[in-house]
């Protein structure tokens, strides 16, 4: 599909990212975009670490964002699941390993060279949008320098992580529990 039939579904992405995380930096952005794209698999190494990894989170996270679900499916159909819905029990531990294992396996990433062409675009709109509060030319100079290398995973900024306290794991739609999907209009 050419990029700009793309425009209103990017604007879309842009807007509700920016109504929930208002101070998110370029680097998040990407980061949106990359889980889009790539989907979960780099943080399995293999199952038990992961669930191990999964384990201590939920334990040890104390703040949570304020977003239970969060589409990131610019690309592929995936959301972000707050993990303060495993903490507060609403979705079985064994229930949502599950379904983040299988979202892991099931997707087809995009090509590379063609996340690199559209990123070019969607920094543009982010540039134009004047969305970013600061730091835009330094990530973007860190970001091109990663892209270089065929680099396409990165952790949200510090200042994110401050703000949003980010807890969540990247799940298909195929995977979510039905259940959320009445609950959240999904």
């Amino acid at each position: 599909m050419p990029f700009s039939q793309k425009l209103p579904q990017l604007n879309k992405t842009l807007d509700l990212e920016y109504s929930l995380h208002p101070e998110s930096t370029l680097i998040d952005y990407f980061k949106l975009f990359a889980q889009s794209a790539f989907g979960p698999g780099h943080l399995i190494k293999d199952l038990q670490s992961a669930k191990d990894n999964l384990l201590d989170e939920v334990q040890n996270s104390t703040a949570f964002d304020s977003a239970l679900i969060q589409p990131c499916d610019y690309y592929s159909p995936f959301y972000r699941v707050n993990l303060i819905l495993l903490k507060n029990e609403s979705i079985p531990f064994d229930e949502f390993f599950n379904a983040f294992i299988e979202s892991a396996a099931c997707i087809t990433p995009i090509s590379e060279y063609l996340f690199k062409e559209e990123w070019l675009y969607i920094a543009n709109l982010i540039k134009i949008k004047d969305i970013i509060k600061s730091d835009y030319e330094k990530d973007s100079l860190y970001l091109s320098e990663m892209l270089a290398h065929n680099k396409f995973l990165c952790s949200h900024s510090k200042h994110f992580k401050t703000l949003y306290n980010p807890h969540y794991r990247i799940i298909h739609y195929s995977y979510l529990p039905r259940y959320l999907n009445k609950i959240f209009y999904l």
